[in-house]
């Protein structure tokens, strides 16, 4: 499950100051666990910073997540990031305790309880402000943890659902505040279609969470596609949940099983989970809003061909009532009405060079797709 995370570190800039990382261990139930915690450079004492633990895929290591950019964003933020080192489960990949069938069987709830106090006896730590995320079977860590340990008041997930033993025995008490970033097209961990075993799909994951916070409305902001990397996303927000309840989801559409960053996609998981847990708008700019019941997508539209000349052909199995194409910066550029058929044949040869997004309103709901004029 760390497919393509190491093509994303790998392009990330490698000044750290690793002189502010170290690496600890200590033992736990008679086993020796490792980790890694890094103090940022405005760090002085003198306030409570936050602690984000940071959990790693199957098969990864603690090193690989240190380097994905939150000891950057520290330096500015100032908050401790710390990375656990997971343990080798039955097929001897690095892995977590987290209710799922590749997990391992090391008590990594005590693992985390016994870091965080280690963390809090070295540094002047929020107790309001402890977070967790991850990527992929680390994603699924995060949510473990969270349904277990009221301490953590945040968390992000990427590529990780929950684990359908947490759908059904979640403890949780405290109000909950969870971002969750998945791609549609994930071939490790399914977006939706046919769960892996043990584990839930997204849409289970955010109905879940939904649920537990009584989320009522949602609305959807397709954010600006400045990467051209055929994948768009849509960040959803679920706006009226219960007081100190949030969730959001950031569903990147034909993207497989990635941790997004910057300038290769249009999102940066580290910016979005940090600004997230920390409350803060992410700053990304959006081509058009819809609530989640106007985006209903129960119907199959085709575009082609795509990239497209002067025309652009679509075909539902539909009836389609009108469309609308706006460009990146969210201007409506055409608006046809009162179509009344399930295909037709768009002329485009007006427009200038460059990505867009077309709305097709039908019978039954309607969709946003994006598509290239050359």
């Amino acid at each position: 499950m760390k497919k393509l995370l190491l093509i994303a570190i790998c392009t990330i800039s490698s000044s750290f100051a690793f002189n502010q990382q170290t690496s600890a261990q200590l033992d736990v139930g008679g086993v020796t666990r490792d980790y890694i915690y890094y103090e940022p450079v405005i760090y002085d004492g003198s306030t409570p910073v936050p602690v984000l633990f940071v959990f790693h895929g199957l098969g990864d290591v603690a090193t690989n997540m240190a380097q994905a950019g939150f000891n950057q964003v520290s330096d500015t933020a100032n908050f401790i990031p710390v990375y656990l080192q997971g343990s080798t489960n039955l097929l001897s990949q690095t892995a977590w305790n987290n209710g799922t069938a590749l997990g391992s069987t090391t008590d990594d709830l005590a693992f985390v309880a016994q870091v965080l106090d280690s963390i809090q006896a070295w540094y002047n730590i929020d107790p309001d402000r402890i977070y967790a995320c991850g990527f992929s079977m680390g994603g699924i860590m995060s949510n473990h943890l969270y349904c277990a340990n009221d301490e953590f008041d945040a968390i992000g997930s990427v590529g990780g659902p929950l684990a359908t033993s947490d759908i059904s025995g979640c403890a949780r008490t405290n109000p909950s505040r969870v971002v969750h970033i998945h791609g549609t097209a994930d071939g490790t961990v399914p977006y939706d279609g046919t769960a892996l075993p043990s584990l839930s799909l997204v849409p289970e994951t955010l109905d879940f969470w939904k649920g537990y916070s009584n989320c009522q409305d949602s609305t959807i902001c397709r954010i600006t596609d400045a990467a051209a990397d055929n994948i768009t996303v849509d960040w959803i927000q679920y706006n009226t949940c219960d007081p100190n309840n949030e969730l959001e989801h950031y569903r990147m559409n034909g993207a497989d099983h990635i941790w997004p960053f910057i300038p290769t996609n249009d999102i940066w998981a580290v910016k979005v989970i940090w600004n997230f847990l920390e409350g803060q708008p992410t700053g990304y700019g959006c081509t058009s809003i819809l609530s989640i019941e106007e985006e209903a997508q129960n119907f199959e539209l085709n575009l082609y061909p795509n990239p497209a000349n002067d025309q652009l052909n679509i075909q539902t199995d539909a009836e389609i009532n009108a469309l609308e194409i706006s460009n990146l910066e969210g201007k409506v550029v055409s608006i046809r009405t009162g179509l009344k058929t399930n295909q037709h044949s768009l002329s485009i040869s007006n427009l200038k060079q460059g990505v867009y997004f077309i709305k097709i309103q039908t019978n039954r709901g309607q969709q946003i797709q994006k598509f290239i004029k050359n």
